[in-house]
């Protein structure tokens, strides 16, 4: 009798342990720890979000990972093995910082966050119809329609982006939209610098 009591006990301690790990593991997901200042101070509250490096911002695809910084400064996240952009933005000060992340354990210096600026530019298309601009991997997008269009990125922080367009199809089936991305060509470089507190004008030619 109390071999069978032991070997119950035995085996329900198994099962809670592997139901733990499991639940820790996050299907092979891994910890990214972070420390975030602004002017020389820790940045209290900043809003740090996770997008997948091959995120589409619009139409809104798997959802992004957020969390804050606490008041030293400090965040943690638990992300997967894929590449990441980290978008963090501090809304008191409008301060931010863009860091591409090669996994979720990919390690971090201090993250400086810099004041934001933004992108404005023009399009000229030979072809009219909706479409997107922006910027892969973050919520930074605009809509434009004609042939010649202009848009504009606003709070985007400091960082050398590549802009994209892409398109919205529809397509039968369980999913309402498949999107395809077109990135930019042309006499126009693809890269984009965003300087803090400033604006980046820039003029498309696919």
């Amino acid at each position: 009798m109390k071999r069978m009591v032991c070997l119950l006990c035995s085996a329900l301690f198994a099962a809670l342990l592997f139901s733990c790990t499991d639940q820790w593991a996050g299907n092979g997901s891994e910890i990214t720890n972070g420390y975030c200042t602004a002017s020389a101070a820790p940045a209290d509250s900043a809003m740090v979000v996770a997008y997948p490096s091959g995120y589409f911002p619009y139409p809104p695809s798997a959802g992004p990972e957020t969390t804050y910084t606490d008041i030293n400064g400090y965040f943690s996240m638990r992300l997967g093995h894929a590449g990441w952009n980290l978008v963090i933005y501090d809304r008191l000060r409008e301060y931010g910082a863009f860091v591409p992340l090669q996994s979720g354990d990919s390690a971090i210096d201090t993250i400086i966050l810099m004041k934001v600026g933004g992108i404005y530019g023009i399009v000229n298309d030979t072809m009219a119809g909706s479409r997107f601009i922006g910027i892969l991997g973050s919520p930074f997008y605009k809509e434009i329609t004609g042939r010649t269009d202009t848009f504009s990125l606003i709070k985007i922080p400091s960082f050398n982006y590549l802009i994209s367009m892409w398109w919205v199809r529809e397509t039968s089936g369980t999913e309402p939209y498949r999107m395809k991305p077109d990135l930019i060509s042309g006499n126009n470089p693809n890269l984009v610098m965003v300087w803090p507190d400033s604006t980046t004008r820039v003029i498309v030619t696919p």
